[in-house]
């Protein structure tokens, strides 16, 4: 098909209705970057964002209670990681003794 005669189909199928069903994303608006996140558990910070959810996915596989795992990552101080919290450690930039700390408990060397 020349080019001219695919996005003039193209065109076509995304005023169809069914196209709007079957590729949702394609057909609406982006959300602007400006809006603020309605999800108050994500940091802003990417790097530390992105160790947040690393680590709340391996905490998850040692509880699998959401609300208790976001709990102990803002307030549980951890003995064996000098008393701080998880939260505290990923600030610092320590999210890997955080993960090595969740490893130890998931291969049973702690409760």
């Amino acid at each position: 098909m020349p080019r001219d005669e695919t996005a003039s189909a193209l065109r076509a199928a995304q005023r169809s209705p069914a196209f709007a069903e079957d590729y949702p994303m394609t057909t609406r608006p982006c959300a602007s970057s400006s809006v603020p996140s309605p999800n108050t558990d994500r940091p802003d910070d990417p790097p530390i964002e992105a160790d947040f959810w690393r680590i709340v996915q391996m905490a998850l596989g040692v509880d699998s209670d959401r609300a208790r795992v976001r709990e102990w990552y803002r307030t549980e101080n951890i003995r064996e990681l000098d008393g701080k919290t998880a939260q505290e450690l990923v600030q610092m930039g320590e999210a890997d003794r955080v993960i090595g700390f969740l490893r130890s408990i998931r291969r049973g060397y702690r409760d």
